[in-house]
């Protein structure tokens, strides 16, 4: 198991900070390029936001669907000093749920398939006839979760919060030489916006002939879909959208190609 993935090196679409290090794939002796093709970028005087925080009392849940619109939702909550303790909070996944605890967002309601479908089938369970939903959310989030909740009776005010960019490529000038040097074994893609961005960096004109033998990962359903329509095959997907839990899968992937 320790030299498992040895001589094996490991692209995933995110920075150290945020991918924690990728504990169980370096334990497992692989070398990971972390190459952070997307960036975040907060919309600054967000008219809506504000509007949605100033009558915050008349919302009966907040749903955050990642760890950026969390950090960016109460970054400008606390301008008002909300009492979030009076609200239910919903969070995607366990990691938006960790960064909504760090800042101490009392979290109560958590899907078991961590994605908006999950979600959905999670307020299945609630009355929303009549409730009012806040979700601060990407600007080019889809509108699946608004459309499922508001099937259920719900009121949904869906705020961008934030846009999603191509990194600076000249920030990552040292990766990309990297990779036109050699092509990695396996590639993480963790959302359809940072698998786009990757074929704008690095320039491809035939996706699907650049990654033909290689080991190409997708976080959840939603990111698989986006590659797929490329003619690029997903050889893994995790049973729930979580990087420990596809770093998992990735061990076992190579741990049956021993068998």
């Amino acid at each position: 198991m320790d030299k498992l993935l040895h001589n094996k090196s490991v692209l995933i679409t995110k920075d150290a900070d945020d991918s924690k290090s990728m504990q169980t794939l370096t334990s497992a002796g692989a070398t990971v390029i972390y190459f952070p093709t997307i960036k975040i970028v907060p919309i600054h005087n967000n008219t809506k936001l504000i509007e949605a925080i100033k009558n915050f009392s008349v919302y009966d849940y907040l749903v955050l669907t990642s760890a950026n619109a969390a950090e960016i939702f109460y970054e400008q909550s606390k301008k008002y000093s909300l009492d979030l303790n009076k609200i239910k909070t919903a969070a995607v996944g366990r990691k938006t749920a960790e960064v909504c605890r760090n800042l101490g967002i009392p979290v109560s309601l958590i899907p078991v398939n961590f994605s908006a479908k999950g979600l959905i089938d999670l307020f299945r369970n609630e009355n929303l006839f009549g409730k009012k939903v806040l979700i601060p959310c990407s600007a080019i989030a889809k509108n699946t979760l608004s459309e499922g909740l508001s099937e259920l009776g719900a009121s949904v005010d869906a705020i961008p919060v934030y846009n999603v960019e191509v990194n600076d490529k000249n920030y990552l000038a040292g990766t990309i030489n990297i990779l036109m040097q050699k092509k990695p074994d396996v590639f993480i893609f963790t959302s359809p916006s940072s698998f786009d961005a990757f074929l704008e960096l690095i320039e491809l004109s035939n996706p699907a002939a650049y990654f033909k033998n290689t080991l190409v990962t997708a976080i959840g359903p939603t990111t698989e879909a986006a590659i797929k329509e490329r003619g690029i095959i997903v050889n893994i997907i995790p049973k729930k959208s979580a990087l420990e839990d596809l770093e998992k899968a990735i061990i076992e992937y190579y741990l049956f190609q021993e068998i």
